[in-house]
């Protein structure tokens, strides 16, 4: 059935690269900070949660993100970034492809730096849509970070699996590796 609501609009600083649903959120970056390519690699996988499947060992997820459970309406998951897959302490955002899998009904989800204010009823965004039950849809986004290296998931309604992959970080203007983003 189709949503009751449109979904929310998304994020201002909305950055097509990649298919339906992909936008970058509000980032923090610095004028002249930099931006590393990495991976990609796993860094988040709510399907693994207690699982005994054989893909779950093989994602060698870090410590910090091995007991994610699964999202519920209106419930968030709180992911490690730093110290994880190559992105340093100290970076300000991340580049992530989020991907929602085993939705029970249409949804949406917001990623942001964990501490700050998430989706509201008068200010929704979101980084990833989904139309239908069951849909498996991915998108990027560029999240900002907390400053101990952070960022929450919010899911908007029904429940639903989230995968995050790490592609890059961005970093303040004293880190020399990477390319300009300015």
């Amino acid at each position: 059935p189709p949503p009751t609501t449109p979904p929310p609009p998304r994020a201002a600083a909305d950055a097509r690269v990649g298919g339906r649903g992909s936008s970058a959120t509000q980032a923090t970056s610095a004028p002249g900070a930099t931006y590393t390519a990495l991976g990609p690699s796993r860094i988040a996988d709510t399907r693994c949660y207690h699982s005994t499947a054989s893909y779950c060992a093989l994602e060698n997820l870090p410590p910090a993100n091995q007991d994610l459970n699964t999202l519920s309406a209106g419930g968030t998951v709180t992911v490690q970034a730093t110290g994880v897959s190559g992105v340093p302490a100290g970076a300000q955002d991340v580049l992530v492809n989020l991907t929602v899998a085993n939705p029970t009904q249409p949804t949406y989800l917001s990623a942001y730096a964990t501490g700050t204010s998430g989706p509201t009823a008068t200010s929704p965004f979101s980084n990833v849509n989904v139309s239908t039950r069951n849909e498996v849809v991915s998108g990027k986004a560029l999240v900002p970070l907390s400053s101990s290296g952070q960022f929450t998931v919010y899911n908007h309604s029904g429940s639903t699996d989230l995968i995050v992959d790490v592609d890059g970080y961005v970093a303040g203007s004293g880190n020399t590796a990477g390319s300009l983003f300015t």
